[in-house]
């Protein structure tokens, strides 16, 4: 950004904030100073010792999440049966991932979790955008239904539907605000049933995979770069249109949804017309038959994959 001309914008926070957010460890303790809930995290600088790794020792019990702290650096070091998450049942467990993360050359921290219960139906991802001033111009919060469940691509959004919960939404506005936040924010969240609150896991430096429920709202995010970056206004649109998201066939959600409240609040949604798929954009379909044929084998295929990979099968 800095090598760029001057009559070039890059909608983009600095290198010393990219850099304290970037990493998990660095991000927790950001949400400690700004009172935002997170999961009960343990830092692993290098291999341990199964004994080292007790409940009583990480502070909560098993199973526990476990996950690099820099995703960047992580898959840098590839080696075989390497997950995007773990999920470790024992101390004995937890050592041996770490063996394996550390032994490839992996550097940074690994983050082991209190694993927060629910399925995927309790998960929640919010986007943001913020303008030159640091200001937040739109927020879109959904509610996850379903994630995927191949080991590369765990925890991915498969599908959505948009919801408002304003404190939410306004503790997380004045989060990015107070640190200076430039560009597109994408936040992990997770409801915790066992006290309320909704727990952040991470946020992503930018617009997420699944970021197409944003756009499937009305609030298109180029025009928001565009028109937004700089109007001197401090509005901001917090969204309330209810609309449904998926990735795969709507089929696939409604079958392994496991709240079926929201798969009700999904059908509801597609016969209303309310509803996106991003595979699906009819101006790249129409004169491209190879491209269409395509995408439905794309989506075809999910219904073999979670039959084998979705952990409890319907």
């Amino acid at each position: 950004r800095d090598k760029l001309p001057a009559n070039c914008i890059a909608p983009y926070i600095t290198p010393e904030l990219r850099d304290k957010l970037v990493s998990k460890a660095d991000f927790y303790a950001l949400c400690d100073k700004y009172g935002i809930p997170y999961p009960k995290t343990f830092c692993a600088e290098g291999p341990m010792d199964a004994a080292a790794l007790s409940p009583e020792a990480l502070g909560f019990a098993y199973p526990v999440i476990v996950k690099p702290s820099s995703s960047i650096l992580y898959w840098k070091h590839p080696f075989d049966g390497m997950k995007k998450v773990y999920t470790a049942a024992t101390p004995e467990e937890a050592s041996a991932i770490l063996a394996q993360i550390y032994g490839a050359g992996y550097p940074d921290i690994v983050i082991l979790q209190d694993r927060i219960p629910g399925d995927d139906s309790f998960m929640h991802v919010l986007t943001a955008y913020c303008d030159k001033n640091n200001s937040v111009k739109m927020m879109c919060l959904g509610h996850v239904g379903l994630e995927e469940h191949t080991p590369k691509a765990l925890g991915n959004h498969a599908a959505i539907i948009t919801e408002y919960n304003e404190p939410l939404m306004t503790k997380l506005k004045a989060f990015l605000e107070d640190v200076g936040y430039t560009g597109f924010a994408n936040f992990d969240i997770k409801y915790d049933s066992r006290d309320g609150s909704y727990r952040v896991f991470e946020i992503n430096l930018r617009q997420g995979r699944s970021n197409y429920y944003v756009t499937a709202t009305g609030m298109n995010i180029a025009r928001l770069v565009v028109e937004k970056w700089n109007d001197g206004g401090t509005d901001c649109v917090l969204n309330k249109n209810e609309v449904f998201w998926h990735h795969v066939p709507a089929q696939v959600a409604f079958t392994y949804t496991e709240d079926k409240d929201l798969v009700a609040r999904a059908k509801a949604l597609k016969a209303q017309g309310k509803e996106a798929c991003s595979l699906l954009y009819k101006p790249d379909l129409l004169w491209n038959p190879v491209r269409y044929a395509c995408v439905l084998e794309q989506l075809r295929r999910q219904f073999k994959k979670f039959k084998t990979y979705y952990p409890v099968h319907k």
